[in-house]
């Protein structure tokens, strides 16, 4: 195995590391930054190529750089020129010891994002979506349910709502995994704070120009290419009208490919097989789960809003 420490990126290459979380809105400030004529953004936006072995999206691209070597990374950026900032977005990296090791090891170089959302709102979108977007999860499976089991340790016996194994192995942890507090501390002990950059999912909803703005002022970009940007947002979370069909639908795509055509007929199938209404975290349903949770997140939240210097308090409150 090909250790972290011993991986090192060209001289002079910065790098821009979106770290993390899932489903805070990091595919559209991947998005945003690759459009910038500064920035080169990996021809795949989370590469998954720097997992820790025993994580269940360890390989899940069929490559590693423990295995291939950091080549497998440079070969992300073929085609950028010598002052493009190189982009990665790979939002699982947070939890990764051999991504703490690497950006360690080449800190001068590298400025990492960590998009941060409310946890209870995140873990119900990473839900939604994942019985919506990607039809992993049966719609059998109760928001309430769900909630249930992962406080009390029952996860074990939602496997058969799960499609795949994958799925399910790589759903196990929502409660470590939403403990932003745990994993910022855990970074901030191995890397310089100067290179790390907090953005509150809330903000990026309310007010994108200002959001990465002000983040491209930071990591040393030219901010005034933002003042006449159009911000569309990407990777929503979509409520499915018909899930057998677009189970199908999932499994054509790679087959496909990509053209404007292909993205039309998307578009077009999207607005047939998707409801407006989506589904509502304080709904009559979902409330008292969303309570419970809510409560449980607490501490890590005022632990989190001390480590950020921010109000985070209708977190709890809302």
């Amino acid at each position: 195995m090909i250790m972290a420490s011993n991986l090192k990126l060209p001289p002079n290459q910065a790098q821009i590391l979106i770290l993390g979380w899932p489903k805070t809105g990091s595919s559209s400030i991947f998005q945003w930054l690759s459009d910038h004529p500064q920035v080169f953004g990996s021809k795949i936006e989370e590469s998954f190529l720097f997992i820790d072995q025993n994580n269940p999206y360890f390989n899940r691209r069929g490559a590693s750089i423990q295995n291939d070597g950091i080549e497998k990374f440079y070969e992300l950026f073929k085609g950028s020129n010598l002052n493009q900032i190189w982009l990665e977005g790979t939002t699982h990296s947070v939890f990764q010891d051999y991504m703490i090791n690497f950006v360690s090891n080449n800190i001068e170089l590298t400025d990492a994002i960590m998009i941060i959302r409310d946890p209870v709102s995140r873990i119900f979108s990473s839900f939604t979506s994942s019985q919506n977007n990607f039809s992993n999860i049966s719609k059998k499976l109760s928001w309430s349910k769900y909630v249930d089991c992962i406080l009390n340790n029952k996860m074990g016996s939602l496997k058969k709502y799960y499609s795949d194994t994958f799925s399910y192995e790589s759903s196990k942890n929502q409660l470590i995994s939403s403990d932003y507090a745990f994993w910022i501390k855990k970074w901030k002990k191995n890397v310089s704070e100067k290179k790390l950059h907090f953005i509150l999912f809330e903000d990026i909803q309310s007010n994108p120009k200002k959001t990465i703005k002000h983040l491209a002022s930071s990591i040393g970009l030219d901010e005034s290419f933002y003042n006449d940007y159009i911000f569309n947002k990407k990777n929503t979370t979509l409520n499915i009208r018909y899930p057998l069909l677009h189970k199908s639908a999932l499994k054509l795509r790679p087959l496909i490919g990509n053209s404007s055509l292909i993205d039309k007929i998307k578009r077009l199938y999207l607005k047939q097989n998707t409801i407006s209404k989506k589904e509502d975290l304080n709904s009559k349903e979902n409330f008292e789960a969303s309570k419970r949770l809510k409560e449980y997140f607490k501490p890590s939240i005022m632990e989190l809003s001390s480590l950020l210097n921010r109000d985070l308090s209708s977190w709890i409150n809302h």
